[in-house]
């Protein structure tokens, strides 16, 4: 199991980098404080963790006090070293784990949902074929978090699936992602009440 702190581009590139080596994806919220990082690093028994320079320090002081043995990767270099990788997939079976997604935690300490690759492929094409009807010429504006079920199935993978393109945001911004809405001819808005009424 890798940790993965999302950090857009480089975020998706190591996710699905993950899967293609047939590991598990634990998505990290960016804003994640060392309290919620030991717990998910714990209880999903991970091996490696995947992270970007600013988020560094939170990562070597958490596992400074870890117990057991965890490889840390800074997800810069791992990208650079893409070209090095197994020139082939990992042949994942439909009932194993692609991802472990983390409840919000609101009635106590966060737990862990395993997702399978069958059901991230099924709610994914139904939801982007069936549902959404996203097509190749579709832009997808990213401004959710890809480390939460909305953001990753919505942004990430319904794009995907349909072959279309999608814009990353790094942070929600009202007036700039309203300039970018437009100037990127956004056809699909995914986004949660918050941002809505900002907009």
């Amino acid at each position: 199991l890798y940790l993965l702190f999302y950090y857009r581009l480089l975020g998706v590139v190591a996710w699905f980098g993950i899967l293609y080596a047939g590991a598990t994806v634990v998505p990290i919220p960016l804003a994640s404080a060392a309290p919620e990082l030991a717990h998910r690093l714990r209880h999903a028994r991970c091996h490696a963790v995947l992270f970007d320079a600013e988020r560094a320090p939170l990562v070597n002081s958490v596992l400074a006090e870890f117990e057991t043995k965890v490889a840390r990767f800074d997800v810069a270099h791992v990208t650079q070293a893409a070209s090095d990788a197994v020139p082939y997939p990992a042949d994942s079976a439909p009932h194993e784990p692609a991802m472990v997604l983390y409840t919000s935690g609101t009635s106590g300490q966060a737990r862990g949902a395993l997702i399978s690759h069958a059901s991230l492929f099924l709610h994914t094409a139904v939801v982007g074929h069936h549902a959404l009807g996203l097509r190749p010429d579709d832009c997808v504006l990213g401004v959710l978090p890809l480390s939460h079920s909305y953001g990753c199935r919505m942004v990430m993978l319904a794009t995907f699936f349909a072959g279309a393109r999608c814009v990353l945001v790094p942070r929600f911004d009202a007036a700039r992602t309203l300039v970018i809405m437009q100037q990127e001819e956004v056809t699909w808005l995914p986004a949660v009440p918050t941002m809505y009424a900002a907009w």
